[in-house]
């Protein structure tokens, strides 16, 4: 399958840092910036989940009450986990 290039615009001494500490990584270009966006991208995913972690209201305190009595009446069926969904691949 192929994949057109990117239009990234980089100018010429973007290129040519990016060209060097490839070489110095001891890593093709195209290696070097796979690493660089996967690096980036995952940052940034932990970036959003840290944000919107910190935007949920905190439960009043008898709603944790009633929370964590529906968790202590929980059987070992209860437990089982029935599916798994990733958040942000």
């Amino acid at each position: 399958m192929s994949v057109p290039a990117l239009d990234l615009n980089f100018n010429s001494d973007e290129i040519a840092v990016i060209q060097k500490v490839a070489a110095l990584s001891q890593m093709s270009v195209a290696d070097f910036l796979r690493n660089a966006i996967k690096e980036y991208t995952e940052q940034k995913q932990k970036e959003i989940m840290n944000t919107r972690r910190i935007n949920v209201e905190k439960a009043s305190p008898e709603e944790s009450a009633e929370l964590l009595a529906l968790i202590d009446r929980m059987s070992e069926e209860d437990h089982e986990i029935m599916s798994v969904h990733k958040i942000l691949p």
